[in-house]
């Protein structure tokens, strides 16, 4: 069954070399391949061609079903951009009344259909990260234009249930003649829908196995200082819903805690209340015994959000990094290692989120403060970036620091972190690496 077909792909950016030079790909109808590669391959950058975002070289090809101009449904990893109104329900009753070949039905029916019956009627703004790509992938499965689906990392902030809950859509709208495209790192749990796994790398594309399983990359045991910050009964309710309650979290100096906990169990709410960027939360938040306001705890801590594409301020790579303070040796050293050195005059629009990731790591550990939290710090990483990545946080919590990691992929952040706090039961284990 002909679906999707890439001919003769060239592309370069004005200001770097080529990305891509004579690259084809074809996927029948009926079937689903996934692309792996290192951050800055070109990943993204594919899925924006054959989704109509951007526009390749003169002689370059991509049609589905034997013609160009079609309708691809796509999912990227900037989640609030894809999220047009307040309330999940306005926004399926305006695509029911004004997308061409909208299928039948009410939201209601369409919730039921495609998984998110939960999520029906519930603001934007209330979602978690996790929630928010669930809704996405399932209302863009709805109302593809024509049967394609084109995801960038679509399991980066989905829990276990999440990914079971997408495997089995992927099964399903196979069967119905989709084309689907799914572009990451971690494929884990979507194996039996994928078909075909292929690599990019250095502009070139190849079919091959699934990437290898992710083990977890295991430290050594860290020194426990002193109490840095601790939390007194925490809890928050929005829209009458109870989002956190009860929270008692102790960070300590030196140490590296991974915060866990399915979709929606509050983790990032939770995460910005340490960091200050949050008000309204009932309980108490200590710093070294001393009650907290919004203040001392944005001076006290640097948090990098799941969402970078906020939080890099300035136009270039360089200029983000130019008021660092650290010595010129070291500061090399350090983007060598996060593959950031040849990137200086990039605009960080054009980095790819892991690279968005790395350098935001790089400015939070040269600001020195006391406490450094990452919200899902590995989901857009590849293998070498995650362990560059990770020996940079160690370094940070050796010389005393403090480390909150945020993340849903418990095994992989088990053999790194001293503690495990999890979030929807309130237990905490000492890991003892």
């Amino acid at each position: 069954m002909t679906g999707l077909a890439v001919k003769n792909l060239s592309f370069s950016y004005e200001t770097s070399g080529p990305v891509f030079e004579d690259l084809s790909l074809d996927i029948p109808g009926g079937s689903i391949a996934a692309v792996s590669g290192p951050n800055g391959s070109g990943k993204t950058t594919l899925s924006r061609i054959i989704s109509g975002v951007l526009s390749a070289k003169e002689g370059s090809s991509v049609s589905f079903e034997g013609r160009e101009g079609f309708r691809p449904a796509a999912v990227f990893q900037d989640l609030n951009a894809q999220l047009l109104y307040e309330n999940t329900r306005e926004e399926l009753e305006f695509f029911l009344k004004y997308s061409d070949g909208s299928p039948s039905g009410t939201p209601e029916s369409l919730a039921e259909i495609y998984g998110f019956t939960d999520l029906l009627g519930k603001k934007s703004q209330h979602l978690s990260n996790g929630e928010k790509q669930r809704y996405i992938i399932s209302v863009s499965s709805a109302f593809s234009g024509d049967r394609i689906l084109v995801m960038d990392e679509p399991t980066a902030f989905l829990d276990a249930e999440a990914v079971a809950g997408l495997e089995k859509l992927l099964l399903r709208i196979k069967k119905e003649g989709y084309s689907v495209l799914i572009f990451g790192h971690v494929f884990k749990g979507l194996e039996s829908a994928i078909d075909d796994f292929y690599r990019i790398e250095k502009g070139k594309l190849q079919k091959g196995g699934a990437p290898l399983p992710r083990a977890g990359l295991r430290f050594g045991k860290r020194k426990r200082g002193d109490l840095f910050l601790k939390t007194a009964d925490l809890g928050f309710i929005s829209g009458g819903t109870e989002i956190l309650k009860g929270v008692n979290l102790n960070l300590y100096s030196g140490r590296i805690k991974a915060l866990c906990g399915g979709n929606g169990c509050g983790k990032t709410t939770l995460a910005k209340f340490l960091a200050g960027i949050k008000e309204g939360h009932s309980g108490e938040i200590f710093l070294k015994d001393e009650k907290a306001g919004t203040g001392a705890l944005r001076r006290s801590s640097f948090i990098i959000l799941a969402n970078p594409f906020n939080q890099l301020l300035h136009p270039t790579v360089r200029d983000n990094i130019k008021d660092l303070g650290m010595e010129p040796e070291i500061l090399k050293k350090r983007l060598e290692e996060l593959k950031l050195w040849e990137k200086l005059e990039i605009p960080v629009s054009r980095l790819s989120y892991g690279e968005m990731q790395k350098l935001l790591i790089l400015c939070a550990v040269s600001k020195k403060t006391p406490l450094i939290i990452v919200d899902e710090p590995l989901l857009s990483l590849d293998p070498e970036s995650e362990r560059s990545v990770f020996e940079i946080l160690d370094a940070y919590a050796a010389g005393g620091g403090s480390v909150l990691l945020i993340s849903h992929r418990e095994e992989l952040v088990r053999g790194f972190c001293d503690e495990i706090y999890d979030l929807e039961n309130g237990n905490e284990e000492d890991l003892g690496n």
